[in-house]
């Protein structure tokens, strides 16, 4: 009897798309190692959604803080997940209101923020032909690259780009999305002007 309950237990989670393993509880809010999870934000979060939609989220593995959204999914990848993908990131933050395609794809995520062990100016191409302006993010220098990306893969794509530099390694926070809208551009303008060094 006990073992058909298990069972049948199982067997209502799994249809319910949940599980007992790979669900995170409130102390996996923040970590760098134990952010795996690719569920809504509002499933691990233990701090309430400020009134403009986001939460906390802190960067333990570079040492950073943003403001992230509440009920996106999201996934942290550290250097040792993701290997020979891309022998240049160090660290990818990747957020999607939709469920996330993993590492491999051509689209990671509607805002990434991906740490290099390349300088800079190894991004050109990225930002080819984009408007640039100079800002700052906290009390880093950045530059601010906007324009739609048109190639054989997609058409017709906002992307907003922040790039700088900090302690030798290259950081560029993106915003990609083809039916973008004003909404979607101050969410990312929100998460971006809350980055900070440090806890």
């Amino acid at each position: 009897m006990l073992k058909r309950l298990i069972v049948l237990l199982g067997l209502v989670l799994a249809l319910s798309g949940c599980s007992i393993l790979g669900r995170p509880t409130a102390t996996d809010t923040a970590s760098d190692s134990s952010d795996k999870f690719d569920v809504p934000t509002s499933d691990v979060s233990s701090d309430a959604a400020a009134p403009d939609g986001l939460v906390a989220y802190t960067n333990n593995a570079v040492g950073y803080s943003i403001r992230r959204p509440d009920k996106w999914y999201w996934r942290h990848y550290t250097r040792g997940e993701i290997g020979n993908m891309d022998a240049a990131v160090d660290d990818y933050l990747i957020a999607d209101p939709n469920p996330l395609s993993g590492l491999g794809s051509e689209y990671l995520g509607r805002i990434v923020i991906a740490v290099y062990n390349r300088p800079l100016t190894d991004f050109v191409d990225a930002v080819r032909g984009f408007s640039s302006t100079k800002v700052k993010i906290g009390d880093i220098e950045a530059t601010r690259y906007a324009g739609l990306r048109n190639d054989t893969v997609v058409s017709n794509q906002k992307v907003i780009e922040y790039q700088f530099s900090y302690h030798g390694r290259s950081f560029r926070i993106r915003y990609a999305r083809q039916n973008f809208s004003a909404g979607d551009e101050a969410l990312f303008e929100k998460v971006v002007s809350s980055f900070r060094f440090g806890n």
